[in-house]
């Protein structure tokens, strides 16, 4: 009897964990269009694109177009939201910035996070790492 209680609520943790691995990764694809939106907002109203800021900063003009407050706490993966402009190779960039000391989540959930927004290729296409601990989806090369 013992084992079979034993048995059952490892099944039973292992389904809420699943459950909250998707909710983190919906929350975040929702948050990063919502920003993306955002951004594209910001570029058709200024003609230009968010400026860098630190990590978790809102950078410069772009508070009206986003939810400052959700923007300056940590991302639902952990990190903090970021901005580079004229970095890492690419012109216009919004993502997540894993400096925090957070941790990092699995690579299973970042591919799967990858699959939902762009290719599946954490390597290539749209949404990507611009370095070993920023995730980013690249607005424009």
């Amino acid at each position: 009897m013992v084992v079979i209680l034993g048995v059952l609520a490892s099944i039973v943790m292992s389904q809420f964990a699943n459950a909250f691995s998707d909710a983190e990764r919906v929350s975040f694809a929702t948050d990063l269009r919502a920003y993306l939106k955002g951004a594209e907002a910001f570029h058709l109203d200024t003609n230009t694109y968010p400026p860098a800021a630190a990590s978790g900063v809102v950078p410069a003009g772009f508070e009206s177009y986003v939810d400052a407050g959700r923007w300056r706490r940590p991302t639902p993966l952990g990190g903090q939201w970021d901005v580079e402009f004229e970095n890492y190779g690419v012109t216009s960039a919004l993502g997540v910035h894993f400096s925090d000391g957070s941790g990092m989540p699995s690579a299973e959930l970042l591919e799967d996070l990858d699959r939902t927004i762009d290719d599946g290729d954490l390597d290539a296409g749209r949404f990507r790492w611009l370095d070993s601990d920023r995730l980013y989806f690249v607005i424009l090369e």
